[in-house]
């Protein structure tokens, strides 16, 4: 196994240990970041020269085997400790199957364990990215935060193991290549969230939330099936399911799909993001992004080639899935009023989005993997901001932007030029080849959700666009409440957001170079799509100024629309009036109606056919 692989995947792992020997404090606040940088510098070095096979170290099978068997462990003593009864039966279950299948058929794990191929060095790349720009931000945050609330030094430490831990669990999951591997790192990925949650809880003997209860369910459930799939396909690799895998090849497809929607929390349900993202925006937007949005995208990416064969009506059921926890994002971020939740709603779309064009074409591959590492990192971006924001103002409501302009004019174009550029990767590299390709003439009705979708979206952004360049009067910020790292780092982060975005162009044309197994997905248009060139397409006569003049229009005429009749007076005894409520698409929705109830009752009610389709298809 490659040396450098390995250490990008465990080497958190390693330097979690050596940080419980580190003094509590600003040294171990400099040592996460160190391991932050180095992690960015590794995916780094990996995507820059694929074929650096330097040093290779072999680890037997049985080490992978331990390691998955002492996590199960450790969920299953944790949840007892915690007195999470029903966690506790689960992870002993998966114990006991996973001990007894060793036992019995003591199969070969995938050689190597981990490594990564095409798709998952850009999101690495993109992951990391975040990671190493968004940690220094997010530990002077919680110094600050912690010493409001005089937190004890636990807390912190479960703060930055749990850092290190979902490092790890990110890098595993876009690097696994067997059906061990996923269950082991979906497992590492719940600890280090629970880990954030056990910290910002008042008591740690709450009860588990019921989407902890569903995640180990469905990890049982994937652990069951292990032994199941090592009797059809004699391995437990990923690529060891071929073509004579039979009709239960719908049920592996929709349980790899389940896996990658529950484990990553990705439900359109306003009340499961509350409870799992109630934390401090750095926190909460952290987890979102590795765990919802990367990660859950990684994963089903693995399985392109099982999920393009199945069914098409379980693929069609999928798409219109992914569409509604995007339409369910975009909504809940435009009724949402702390800026926090704006953008974790808007990471939810960017999340749907990518599970209804993964399947479509080889094309819409490529555009999902690119717009999913460009949207994540330019979300993480605005996430850095708003942090900064409630760092120095001790709030982060978009209310409260409205002197931003005079007061910051550097936050101020940094944020304007990070939502334009949000908006330039959907509008003009994403819809432009959605409609090249067969995803409106094959899925009509995703297609209007997703429009929906981005209509909703935009409106969000230029409403917050027009508050960040109103003027109000202007109000002295000291000097040093504003800390030099703040100044350095953002910057810096600015340039790899714009960057990110505008080589679109360039990361297709990488696609184009890399061996892909034909038949894994249909190919259309592949000379088109790996010549376009980006940015500067949009700057030539032709096509490309005539669809950005049609979309400036039809933003203009939705914000008008916005500013026209979306407008409320405030509420009665409430003093601020709600921004972001009252101009938003949703201000006409009656106060009896509940747009959330219904987006629940929908992705339920598709769940469940999803279900019945698939087991339907067992005769």
């Amino acid at each position: 196994m490659d040396f450098v692989v390995l250490g990008v995947v465990f080497g958190p792992v390693v330097l979690l240990f050596i940080s419980f020997l580190i003094p509590q404090g600003k040294a171990s606040r400099i040592f996460i970041e160190i391991s932050a940088v180095l992690f960015f510098l590794t995916a780094v070095f990996l995507f820059v020269y694929p074929a650096s096979y330097m040093f290779n170290l072999y680890i037997p099978h049985i080490v992978w085997k331990l390691v998955t068997l002492l996590t199960a462990v450790f969920v299953f003593i944790r949840s007892i400790l915690d007195k999470h009864y029903i966690i506790s039966v689960l992870s002993f279950t998966q114990s006991i199957i996973l001990a007894v299948f060793e036992i019995i058929n003591s199969p070969e794990e995938a050689v190597p364990f981990v490594t990564f191929d095409y798709n998952g060095k850009v999101l690495l790349l993109a992951g990391s990215c975040i990671i190493a720009f968004f940690i220094p931000i997010t530990l002077i945050y919680l110094k600050k935060y912690f010493s409001q609330k005089k937190a004890a030094k636990k807390q912190e430490r479960q703060i930055e193991a749990g850092i290190l831990l979902l490092m790890a669990a990110f890098a595993g999951l876009v690097a696994a290549n067997s059906f061990t591997g996923l269950f082991l790192f979906w497992q590492w990925m719940y600890i280090a969230v629970g880990l954030f949650l056990r910290t910002f809880q008042n008591s740690e003997r709450k009860p588990a939330a019921g989407m902890h209860i569903v995640q180990q369910a469905v990890l049982t459930v994937w652990m069951a099936s292990i032994p199941f799939i090592y009797q059809k396909a004699g391995s437990v690799q990923i690529n060891g399911l071929d073509a004579g895998f039979g009709e239960s090849r719908v049920l592996i497809a929709v349980m790899v799909f389940a896996s990658a929607i529950v484990c990553g929390c990705l439900v359109p349900d306003k009340s499961i993001w509350n409870k799992l993202f109630s934390m401090p925006a750095p926190v909460s937007g952290i987890t979102a992004l590795i765990m919802s949005v990367i990660s859950p995208v990684a994963v089903l990416l693995k399985f392109v080639f099982l999920l393009t064969g199945v069914n098409n009506v379980i693929l069609t059921l999928v798409i219109i899935f992914g569409s509604l926890v995007m339409v369910g994002g975009a909504y809940y971020s435009c009724v949402a009023r702390k800026a926090a939740q704006i953008l974790q709603g808007i990471l939810m779309s960017v999340a749907g989005w990518g599970i209804s064009t993964v399947f479509i074409s080889r094309e819409s591959m490529f555009f999902t993997v690119g717009y999913t590492a460009a949207s994540a990192i330019t979300v993480t971006f605005l996430f850095a901001c708003i942090t900064i924001l409630e760092y120095i103002k001790g709030t982060q409501d978009v209310e409260k932007m409205y002197n931003l302009r005079r007061e910051m004019p550097e936050m101020t174009f940094f944020m304007s030029a990070a939502m334009l550029l949000f908006l330039f990767a959907p509008f003009y590299s994403a819809l432009q080849r959605l409609l090249f390709v067969r995803f409106l003439a094959d899925n009509p009705v995703s297609m209007l959700l997703t429009v929906a979708a981005l209509v909703l979206v935009s409106a969000v952004i230029f409403r917050w666009l027009s508050v960040l360049l109103s003027a109000g009067d202007k109000t002295s910020i000291e000097i040093d409440t504003y800390p030099v790292i703040f100044r350095v780092i953002l910057p810096l982060f600015f340039v790899f957001t714009a960057a990110a975005n505008l080589s679109l162009g360039s990361l297709y044309r990488y696609f184009g170079r890399q061996p892909i197994p034909m038949g894994s997905l249909p190919a259309e248009n592949i000379e088109k799509y790996s010549n376009l060139e980006g940015f500067l397409y949009m700057l030539k006569p032709g096509k490309g100024l005539i669809y950005t003049g049609g979309v400036i229009v039809i933003l203009a005429a939705c914000f008008y629309a916005i500013y026209r009749f979306g407008k409320a007076e405030e509420y009665a005894g409430n003093s601020d009036s709600r921004v972001f409520y009252h101009y938003s698409l949703t201000a006409w929705i009656p106060a009896g109606a509940n747009p959330g109830f219904i987006i629940r009752a929908a992705w339920i009610s598709l769940a469940a056919l999803i279900t019945g389709v698939a087991l339907s298809c067992l005769k």
